[in-house]
């Protein structure tokens, strides 16, 4: 039986934690860069306008290290993957326009943290990537 394209393209996500624990070593310089780049031909183009599959983006830290088989959640910048790579994700172009949700522990206070830290990030990022003169 011949393969069929279906009728509308799958989507996918990128599980932060779940990577790192697979292997994927996103606290490493360039390993954010480095695992977008591996999944391009999979994802296809992504951003804004883009008709790439990626559709999402669970953004946590992990307790576990790169490789442990474990996909335990941490709140951002606590655990093993640190505040950097995070920074990088949400600069890459892969991940413009992405939405990202935030599995992380402990009670509301702690989640609406991660959700500024994550926030300050992004802003953070469209500042240093913006023409002079762009943000105001």
């Amino acid at each position: 039986m011949p393969a069929q394209t279906p009728s509308r393209p799958i989507g996918a996500h990128v599980p932060v934690t779940g990577g790192l624990a697979a292997g994927h070593d996103l606290a490493a310089r360039g390993g954010v860069a480095g695992v977008l780049g591996m999944l391009a031909p999979v994802m296809g183009h992504t951003g804004p306008g883009g008709r790439g599959r990626l559709r999402l983006i669970h953004a946590n830290d992990s307790k576990d290290g790169c490789g442990s088989h474990r996909d335990r959640h941490e709140n951002i910048g606590a655990g093993q993957i640190g505040i950097a790579p995070f920074a990088a994700l949400l600069r890459h172009p892969a991940t413009r326009g992405v939405p990202f949700i935030v599995e992380t522990p402990g009670p509301h206070a702690a989640v609406a943290a991660d959700i500024a830290t994550l926030k300050a990030l992004r802003r953070k990022g469209q500042a240093a990537c913006a023409p002079a003169g762009a943000m105001r």
